[in-house]
């Protein structure tokens, strides 16, 4: 139970205890087996389900797209109003799919993208402005301001990262254009997990994969932290207080009556994506590489108390799970890269173009010998200052095709993988890839990623588009989900990929061995081994 959390501890029957803000007896429903539903806010869509409180296995799902509204200097958000709205559609359809069985539903989890970010009423929730996303960069401008203020020593001793948190110039940017909000008295700025929390249960709380992109959370002592908010001149009293285990709180009257659900049944969250994420694999093996192949491409993993590692572009959080630190690691690729690749060499999204893509692969998993792209395409241009798009091609001749292009992207997507994971893969740290996420569907990739990781078995949920959703649940004891191992990839399609990604690392060596920014994993001290590397 969470030490924060001076409420009653309930049992599920057969399960263990589960930490409540008040005393919530399980019973069965009017119409068979006890249900939890889960709930994930992505970057375009938002993601609800029901799982079997004792099986885990799926009973309904539904989805809400969500609006992203792209402006000016870098702007990206969801209106306001636009995500409640989304989650009550998503909540209306789950409940429609079920019928009866809605009834049955007896606790509510609650799973978000972190460093999204908005400032609403406290008293009633209402947004303030539109809810910017953990990717606008109209802030951008302000965080050489902020890292100026302290040496660069005081990120890793803090956050142990290496980047200045987003939230601090978002912090600063809004100062400039919306003053009249900074009032916390009145108003709380909040992400996009706390704001769905909120309607449900009326209470503020935020996750520490959240708070660490606001710019105001210490990795290291595992707490909120005034001192760095204070660079942007803002409050700790202006955010929510931290999450604490897998405290839960109770549905509220209004929203039970809302959405025809018991009042009082256990919410629990918010947690940051990633972290519910790691969680719905925990039970598939027992150090797994999660790896989200979603708008972002981003792997998790779970390092030991005592360990000693480095990365310039992780989060650390406290490990959901056992004891240690979980990993939170962003590439520099993801969907956003592929996307445009199957609209620029494959003819599009769409059931065509898809198709397309698929005919290419069958004809080769690779590009041509020494053709490379690097799928940087949002990141900073490295040779242009002040410009994005980091993305690079080499090795073109007038004989490249289409379909060369889109396998080279491919292929440099996966590539980047096991750049930044190779020293947690040859250390040891995990002992599988569990692959989630909208790409994991795709076979090329799940080909490339099964050799370039090997020996390590690859896996894949069966539900690889729920792993968020249905990890937020985790404290209800719902299990993970059932996973299958990927084909055993053969020994010439391992010295394949291996021979690829060794140019790979060539041309990024060449070009940028010296940038510290773009290193991968560094593994130190691993407690109870001799040596790691």
């Amino acid at each position: 139970m969470s030490a924060g959390c001076a409420g009653m501890a309930w049992k599920m029957p057969g399960r263990g205890c589960f930490c409540a803000c008040q005393e919530m007896p399980m019973r069965p429903g009017r119409h068979g087996k006890i249900l939890f539903v889960g709930i994930d806010v992505g970057t375009t869509a938002l993601k609800a389900a029901a799982f079997d409180g004792m099986t885990g296995s799926l009973a309904a799902q539904a989805q809400a797209c969500l609006r992203v509204v792209c402006g000016q200097g870098g702007a990206r958000e969801y209106p306001k109003g636009a995500l409640t709205q989304a989650m009550e559609f998503a909540l209306c359809r789950l409940r429609t799919a079920l019928g009866a069985r809605w009834l049955n539903v007896e606790g509510l989890g609650i799973a978000a993208q972190g460093g999204s970010g908005t400032v609403a009423d406290r008293k009633t929730g209402a947004e303030k402005m539109g809810m910017m996303l953990w990717n606008d960069s109209r802030s951008m401008v302000h965080l050489g301001q902020i890292s100026s203020l302290r040496p660069p020593g005081f990120w890793q001793d803090k956050l142990m990262t290496a980047w200045v948190p987003w939230g601090l110039g978002r912090i600063l940017w809004l100062r400039k254009n919306r003053p009249e909000l900074f009032d916390p008295d009145r108003y709380v700025y909040a992400g996009a997990g706390e704001l769905v929390f909120f309607h449900l249960t009326g209470t503020w709380r935020q996750d520490a994969g959240n708070a660490v992109q606001a710019g105001c959370y210490n990795a290291r002592s595992r707490a909120l932290d005034g001192e760095i908010f204070g660079l942007a001149g803002a409050p700790l009293s202006f955010v929510a207080g931290l999450r604490e285990g897998h405290q839960t709180a109770a549905l509220t009257h209004e929203s039970a009556r809302k959405y025809g659900l018991r009042p009082g049944i256990p919410v629990a969250g918010p947690y940051m994506d990633h972290e519910a994420g790691y969680m719905s694999s925990a039970g598939a093996c027992d150090s797994p590489l999660q790896v989200s192949l979603g708008t972002a491409w981003v792997g998790n993993y779970r390092m030991p108390a005592g360990a000693k590692w480095s990365s310039p572009s992780q989060l650390v959080l406290p490990s959901p799970v056992k004891t240690g630190w979980l990993v939170v690691q962003p590439l520099r690729t993801g969907n956003v890269s592929w996307d445009w690749a199957l609209d620029m060499f494959a003819g599009g999204r769409g059931r065509n173009g898809f198709a397309a893509a698929e005919r290419i692969f069958s004809e080769r998993l690779l590009p041509p010998p020494g053709v490379f792209i690097l799928p940087w395409l949002t990141s900073p241009n490295r040779f242009a200052q002040g410009e994005q798009g980091g993305g690079l091609a080499v090795g073109l001749n007038p004989q490249t095709t289409a379909g060369d292009l889109l396998r080279a992207v491919a292929a440099g997507m996966c590539c980047e993988m096991a750049r930044v994971f190779q020293a947690v893969r040859d250390a040891g740290v995990v002992d599988a890839v569990v692959l989630c996420g909208g790409a994991s569907k795709g076979r090329c990739f799940r080909t490339m990623l099964s050799a370039l990781f090997h020996p390590l078995p690859v896996l894949q949920p069966n539900d690889p588009d729920l792993s968020g959703v249905r990890g937020s649940l985790h404290v209800f004891g719902i299990p993970a989900c059932p996973c299958r191992k990927l084909t055993r990839p053969s020994a010439a399609m391992v010295r394949c990929l291996r021979s690829y990604a060794a140019g790979y690392m060539r041309l990024f060596e060449s070009l940028f061995s010296d940038d510290k920014d773009l290193a991968g994993i560094r593994i130190g001290r691993m407690p109870g081994r001799r040596n790691a590397s």
